[in-house]
């Protein structure tokens, strides 16, 4: 993961990291679910455009998609907790995007 500077959005102990070509995981520590998804369905907005310019005289349509998941007792590893907010992530994606 490459961390990610200058995000308005972090909170103090939050960690915002690329980890793939078109992700990004945020991770909140002591942050619990309900404060998550009020983040997430808060961001969507804010991070929208209909385009964005990507050099002088281009710009790319954008959708965003947000799977949140939580640390629970079930969850053993760093990779389970990814992986639950992947298929969230994957399920917001085949329901239309942002």
């Amino acid at each position: 993961m490459q961390p990610v500077d200058n995000c308005a959005c972090l909170r103090e102990r939050g960690l915002l990291a690329r980890y793939g070509v078109e992700e990004f995981v945020l991770l909140m520590p002591q942050t619990g679910i309900t404060v998550a998804v009020e983040l997430a369905d808060t961001s969507v907005p804010a991070l929208l455009l209909d385009r964005w310019p990507v050099k002088a005289g281009v710009s790319v349509p954008v959708t965003i998609c947000m799977g949140v998941s939580a640390l629970r007792s079930d969850v053993t590893s760093l990779a389970e907790l990814l992986k639950r907010a992947d298929i969230v992530l994957y399920q917001a994606k085949s329901n239309g995007r942002n």
